[in-house]
């Protein structure tokens, strides 16, 4: 009897274990995923940022259509005259180029501005999504667009040195 006791005794340890380890990992600290695009096309900071630059855009392409009514203008006299008048025409092409080099300017600018801006969005919504993952005990927060993205981890749940080391090892040709 007492060695049936003993099972009994050893039964209920093994699963007040098992269910403190369940309950402890699983139930209080869940796995969640978040849609990023849905995230960042949501996010406050998203919409005023894409006011601000639809702003600057906006004023860019202002300039590049008065220097294209001046260029349009400028090739009106250039053709009146027959192409004999020289000055007339460098003016036409000095416009010309300033025009183009306006326009690719501008289309650098709004592309570095733009990234600039994602990379600033994308950057505060990882912290609040680390934020919201430590406030509401999440063990990991994964980022659902496609790319394997994690949002947030518990720092025990790293693995990140023992993967360079792996993948390190592997592209110089070594298995272990």
């Amino acid at each position: 009897m007492n060695k049936n006791f003993s099972l009994v005794i050893s039964g209920i340890a093994l699963a007040a274990v098992v269910w403190f380890a369940v309950d402890r990992y699983f139930v209080q600290k869940p796995v969640a995923y978040i849609r990023l695009q849905k995230v960042f096309g949501e996010f406050e900071m998203s919409k005023e940022y894409e006011k601000k630059l639809s702003i600057v855009k906006n004023a860019r392409q202002t300039v590049i259509d008065s220097m294209t009514l001046n260029l349009k203008s400028l090739a009106r006299q250039v053709e009146a005259t027959g192409e004999k008048d020289k000055i007339l025409v460098g003016r036409y092409l000095d416009a010309r180029d300033v025009l183009l080099q306006r326009k690719e300017q501008f289309d650098e600018d709004n592309t570095a501005t733009l990234q600039e801006y994602n990379n600033e969005i994308n950057k505060q919504i990882s912290q609040y999504t680390q934020d919201y993952g430590k406030e509401h005990k999440f063990k990991i927060i994964f980022g659902a667009d496609g790319s394997g993205t994690m949002m947030y981890a518990e720092d025990n749940l790293d693995i990140t040195e023992k993967v360079i080391q792996y993948i390190n090892k592997r592209y110089a040709g070594k298995r272990n």
